[in-house]
């Protein structure tokens, strides 16, 4: 038997979140747009607490009786959804417990951290709700080149721009050019496109 891929299995412990907790239901009759990985958690009673750190984006403590997430509220909302998400990578994968500097992790990383943001890619992004939401914004695969586009598909799905870009890569929805070209673009600029011009008094705003 060929051993198992590491990356396929969180993938589909993620989906199984998904069908478990009906999440495709809430959003499909509760008017929702988004997984919500806060909402997830308390379901499945794990505490998450919100706490401005210095370096930490955030941490999962292994309790048996009373697992936990702490999450850094002093960055941008569409991060602290990716790292809540990250952090229950660790819970539903059955990882020990863990702190994190960083969330986006490439091939060089511990196949802990891989699985952990492959959990996350796949429970805020599925192809499903990509296609909903394109589908409800009558946005076609041509649209996905356009910077504002994946902005705004980032708020309606509420991660952060970068880790919609590299959804939209895992689903092979961009191609690398396109996708590593749409990286290098900072939300803030963005955000002031979108207002003219204006200057914002906060970046995370």
């Amino acid at each position: 038997m060929a051993p198992r891929d590491p990356l396929f299995e969180a993938s589909k412990k993620a989906n199984e979140v998904i069908e478990d907790l009906s999440l495709k239901d809430r959003i499909r009759d509760g008017g929702y747009m988004r997984v919500d990985p806060a909402q997830i958690a308390a379901t499945v009673n794990v505490q998450v607490m919100y706490k401005k750190l210095d370096k930490l984006l955030g941490g999962f403590i292994r309790e048996r009786s009373n697992p936990g997430i702490l999450v850094n509220c002093d960055r941008s909302r569409g991060l602290m959804h990716m790292t809540c998400a990250h952090e229950l990578g660790h819970f539903f994968l059955n990882h020990e417990s863990s702190a994190d500097q960083e969330i986006y992790h490439g091939t060089s990383a511990s196949m802990v951290e891989q699985t952990a943001d492959q959990f996350a890619y796949s429970l805020l992004a599925p192809r499903w709700l990509v296609a909903k939401t394109m589908n409800d914004r009558h946005w076609t695969m041509a649209d996905l080149v356009q910077p504002h586009v994946v902005y705004q598909m980032s708020l309606r799905l509420g991660i952060s721009f970068k880790a919609m870009v590299w959804s939209l890569n895992r689903l092979k929805l961009l191609k690398e050019p396109v996708t590593l070209a749409l990286d290098k673009l900072q939300p803030k600029t963005l955000k002031v496109h979108a207002l003219g011009g204006a200057e914002l008094e906060h970046a995370n705003a």
